[in-house]
């Protein structure tokens, strides 16, 4: 190994290791209102987090997608020599947080009865659900902004602090949810309180590290540019055609981070729905003990690519195409050993899994005997995440949409008629297939990327005419 590729190497690993470990831990969220409110409660506990886990799980995904695509421009503004469009760009990241944070909690709390039921949730099960959604509904705000800072901090060299502090709100979380769920017994609000607790001391921490490294959050957007200067149009409408412009990129960039954190969502809603008719409520319950390991894997895939976000971000904007290519490689077998390893932990543990929810004898048995079918797909889903984060580190938004929301829409297309042919195991083979699938997509899309954008495509970055001006000044 060269020493360059050495120095790349060391680089990529002090960027992804504590971006998978981070992700690891957020997805372990769930299991652990899982873990606490199963072994309290039972079945009823197990199903009424998973009933309710997609709003809050819409949350954190908003909050990723725009704190994605904002840290995505802030860092390709930045290496193109333009800091105060970078500036600009946190600044309406932020707007675009606080926005959605309030509509949210305002629009869910309103509707709640009608998302309950539209879940799925009937009698004891939509009561519980009741409760721990109103919770977490108002604590939309700490989610949201959690999940929105952490790219951030990702993107300034602050990794490894990023992990510290999603680190500590899941240790929050452990704590909360044994004193308000064991302790103080209640059930499943203690389990949100504990949830919103764990993301609010996150969000604070999130804040120190932007307030300590002085990082631009507030920044303002600039009356001149390059090709537009005040006489061409006045300096307020400039400004306004500037954030638009930019809050369009900001969104655009986000639809595929939003997608990568939502996918999960749509197949437990739409797995949950075709188990109810083909297995019913026991296989709903198995579901939940398989998404709450599965998941982990899952945010584990997308912690590789997010890791490696900010190193392809920073060689697309300086016009390496040749490192971009190497961390790709790197975050190739990153993922696929993340993968291996996971399916023989998973596989070895898949008798005792269920178990550690509190789960019954009949839902253990069938968890046992469904995971392999999830363990299949994989190899396949890690590949698929890592070329999502590849194309929406460089903007290239088209591909990094199709490749997102091809998994849930091939799930949906298999479900029409898999499970009628091969009952509750359809519905199982339904998910695997899809990721199957989706990874030939990525693959296909790569290669085409490959063949017809030329390295001359990558322009390298020329400073800002003020910046020049500055340093003859000097």
């Amino acid at each position: 190994m060269s020493c360059t590729v050495k120095s790349h190497f060391r680089r990529f690993a002090a960027c992804v290791i504590p971006s998978l470990l981070a992700f690891a831990l957020s997805g372990l969220y769930v299991i652990v209102d899982g873990f606490f409110v199963g072994n309290r409660i039972g079945d009823i506990g197990l199903s009424t987090i998973n009933l309710v886990y997609p709003v809050e799980c819409l949350f954190q995904a908003v909050g990723t997608g725009i704190g994605m695509g904002g840290a995505v421009l802030y860092t390709l503004n930045r290496c193109d020599g333009k800091p105060d469009r970078a500036a600009a760009d946190l600044w309406l990241m932020n707007l675009l947080l606080l926005g959605f944070s309030v509509f949210f909690t305002i629009f869910f709390y309103v509707n709640i009865d009608w998302i309950i039921s539209g879940l799925g949730g009937t009698g004891e099960l939509a009561f519980l659900g009741r409760e721990y959604l109103a919770i977490i509904i108002f604590g939309s705000i700490p989610q949201i902004f959690a999940t929105g800072l952490i790219p951030i901090i990702r993107n300034n060299n602050g990794a490894t602090y990023a992990m510290i502090s999603m680190a500590s709100g899941f240790i929050g979380n452990i704590l909360m949810d044994f004193l308000f769920v064991w302790v103080l017994e209640l059930s499943v609000r203690g389990a949100a309180l504990a949830t919103i607790l764990g993301q609010a001391l996150t969000a604070v921490l999130a804040l120190l590290f932007v307030i300590r490294h002085r990082i631009p959050m507030f920044g303002r957007i600039r009356a001149r540019e390059k090709s537009v200067t005040a006489q061409e149009k006045s300096i307020a409408a400039h400004k306004r055609s500037i954030a638009a412009q930019e809050t369009g990129r900001i969104l655009k960039t986000g639809l595929s981070p939003f997608g990568l954190t939502m996918s999960p969502i749509v197949s437990l809603f739409f797995i949950n729905r075709y188990s109810l008719v083909y297995g019913g409520e026991d296989a709903v319950a198995t579901y939940a003990c398989i998404v709450y390991v599965v998941t982990i894997l899952y945010m584990m895939f997308q912690g590789v690519g997010d890791g490696a976000q900010p190193l392809m971000s920073e060689s697309f904007g300086r016009g390496n195409q040749r490192e971009m290519e190497l961390y790709l490689r790197m975050g190739l077998i990153a993922s696929e050993a993340v993968a291996a390893a996971g399916i023989i932990l998973i596989g070895l543990g898949k008798y005792r899994i269920a178990g550690l929810f509190g789960a019954s004898d009949l839902v253990s048995e069938m968890t046992a005997q469904s995971l392999p079918v999830f363990l299949v797909g994989m190899p396949f889903m890690a590949l698929s995440r890592l070329c999502s984060s590849v194309f929406y580190a460089q903007e290239r938004n088209i591909n990094a949409f199709v490749l997102v929301y091809a998994e849930p829409a091939l799930l949906i297309l298999f479900l029409q008629f898999l499970p009628g042919q091969h009952g509750q195991d359809g519905v199982w083979w339904s998910m695997a297939l899809a990721q199957i699938v989706n990874a030939c997509i990525a693959i296909a899309e790569l290669l085409f990327i490959r063949k017809h954008v030329p390295d001359a495509a990558v322009q390298p970055w020329e400073p800002e005419p003020d910046q020049n001006a500055r340093a003859e000044r000097r």
